[in-house]
């Protein structure tokens, strides 16, 4: 069985999205707290529709793809990450939020989030 979302299902659930503020603009503190939002997420093949959503979803809200199901981004994003989990109904285990202040070298990524 395949299950697929279908063009008026993801207007929707983009629409819904907006509505309870999902998708608005993290906003920028003026002080960068050095801390690292680093989002993982093991989502099942099965769940492919699901997963590419959640993806895409994070990417609008600014995160940045670090390798293959991990992401990260430089600001406060947990209420908009567990959100999206409960939204989606993924487990702790499907998508974490670790939050880290060292990842290694990190040039390039402060100078693209201009931090």
């Amino acid at each position: 069985m395949n299950i697929r979302l279908t063009a008026k299902g993801r207007k929707r659930i983009s629409h819904y999205l907006e509505m309870r503020g999902f998708l608005k603009p993290i906003e920028r503190p003026k002080t960068w707290d050095r801390q690292w939002r680093i989002i993982l997420f093991d989502i099942p093949s099965d769940d492919r529709t699901k997963r590419n959503e959640f993806r895409s979803f994070i990417r609008r809200l600014g995160a940045v793809m670090l390798q293959k199901s991990v992401w990260i981004y430089p600001f406060d994003c947990e209420s908009q990450v567990l959100l999206l989990r409960k939204f989606f109904n993924f487990t702790e285990n499907e998508v974490r939020l670790v939050i880290a202040n060292f990842i290694g070298e990190d040039k390039k990524l402060r100078m693209q989030f201009q931090v």
